[in-house]
């Protein structure tokens, strides 16, 4: 690095009352904007930096952001629809006490292995005609 790269500074320590704080002026070079004696200049070049976790949706901009909430959306109808198949049977029946005795009876003939009535227990479970032969 060359002489030209440093600026001599001078830091002093103020106080008035309670308050203390430390004072940094430049003295050489002369500040180059033209800005009063004394004063320590500094030259920064910012860039606006969302957090970390928006870089995908500001990163991509507006189409990123309605894509993001298209996909929340989306997965939000998915999540309530994915298991409506299971219980549909279940909330749409307005008894089921029917079809939990016509189960049980299929658990029992099944344990007393008679295998005709079984299948014709289990036939009116399917086609649910409600009838069956004893």
């Amino acid at each position: 690095m060359t002489k030209s790269n440093y600026v001599t500074c001078r830091l002093r320590m103020r106080s008035k009352g309670v308050f203390d704080w430390w004072e940094l002026t430049q003295k050489n070079p002369d500040p180059l904007f033209g800005a009063k004696e004394n004063v320590l200049e500094m030259i920064t070049f910012n860039d606006l930096v969302p957090p970390l976790h928006f870089s995908f949706f500001t990163g991509t901009g507006i189409i990123g952001l309605y894509v993001g909430f298209v996909w929340l959306v989306g997965k939000f109808v998915r999540l309530f629809f994915t298991s409506i198949s299971y219980r549909i049977m279940f909330d749409e029946m307005p008894n089921v006490d029917k079809v939990l005795k016509l189960c049980l009876d299929i658990f029992m003939v099944r344990e007393s292995k008679e295998l005709q009535l079984e299948e014709d227990l289990f036939a009116s479970s399917c086609f649910c005609t409600g009838r069956h032969r004893r």
